[in-house]
């Protein structure tokens, strides 16, 4: 599927590419299409690698990857939410993973298959392992400030974890969850 912007949009709902099929989105000028709700990578591939394309995250939407591809990183317009979903196999982070440390929301991993950083990330606020295991690999998992981990029983973080709280006599501070 070629989709050209002849002008900017934005999507209230969810963009969904689904089964095998490769999405390349081109623009003739600068273009920018913006996802408010979710952006959906079930199995296919969304090739947005046209400079003149930005492909945006509005404040607040989720991403949710199951095997599918984004193969730039979106521009994220505020905070962000991850969810893997895999139940066919590990998936290793990429580009829909945002770099920055003050724009992932939550973290949650409700596939089976389990999940392998391909970058540092941070977490602002729950890091969720309902479904699988994350390993870090070579890579940390931070929590912000006010973020949490939470294991459900079995699934665990394999790797390192860091969390920084400052602390003060008679204040209790339970470091995210962490151990």
């Amino acid at each position: 599927k070629l989709w050209t912007l002849g002008a900017n949009r934005v999507i209230a709902g969810e963009l969904n590419n689904g089964y095998s099929a490769q999405v390349v989105i081109t623009a003739a000028e600068a273009r920018t299409l913006t996802i408010q709700g979710m952006l959906r990578l079930t199995s296919g591939s969304i090739d947005n690698s046209d400079p003149e394309v930005t492909l945006t995250t509005g404040d607040g939407a989720t991403i949710r990857r199951l095997v599918g591809t984004v193969s730039t990183a979106p521009a994220f317009a505020g905070t962000v939410n991850l969810i893997y979903a895999s139940t066919s196999t590990n998936v290793t982070t990429g580009p829909e993973m945002p770099a920055g440390t003050g724009v992932l929301n939550d973290l949650t991993l409700t596939g089976d298959m389990g999940l392998t950083l391909g970058a540092h990330v941070t977490v602002n606020g729950v890091c969720s392992l309902p479904g699988s295991d994350l390993a870090t690999g070579a890579y940390v998992l931070t929590l912000g400030p006010a973020a949490s981990l939470v294991e459900s029983d079995g699934m665990t973080v394999i790797g390192t974890v860091r969390a920084t709280r400052t602390a003060s006599q008679s204040v209790n501070q339970t470091f995210g969850g962490i151990g």
